[in-house]
């Protein structure tokens, strides 16, 4: 009955590593998409500041602005994908059966 639960256990960390590498893939592509507004709006603000001398003040507050949230969505999105990469590390030392330091793990108590 042991060699079930453990293989149970096993299928399930997997399957949880899977949902979070999906869920790391979709936040890059978030991120890359982010980083292409960034982009578009940057030279949207170089077409207007080399075209047009007497630019307003509001157009560039708005893009300076949509800029910065846009860069603090990215910084956020690269610290969600670090913690999701950090949870992947724990489940599949968990699944090896061995910490970082090469001791073992054995009821989530890692020994050396």
């Amino acid at each position: 009955m042991i060699i079930v639960e453990d293989d149970f256990t096993r299928f399930h960390t997997v399957w949880e590593i899977e949902l979070l590498k999906n869920e790391v893939q979709d936040l890059n592509r978030a991120m890359k998409a982010l980083k292409r507004e960034v982009r578009t709006l940057s030279r949207s603000f170089l077409n207007f500041s080399t075209q047009d001398r007497e630019i307003s003040s509001g157009i560039f507050a708005f893009l300076s602005d949509k800029v910065s949230c846009l860069v603090d969505e990215i910084s956020y999105l690269k610290n969600q994908i670090w913690r999701l990469t950090s949870q992947i590390h724990v489940l599949a030392t968990k699944i090896n059966g061995e910490d970082a330091t090469g001791g073992a793990y054995i009821d989530g108590v890692v020994g050396e």
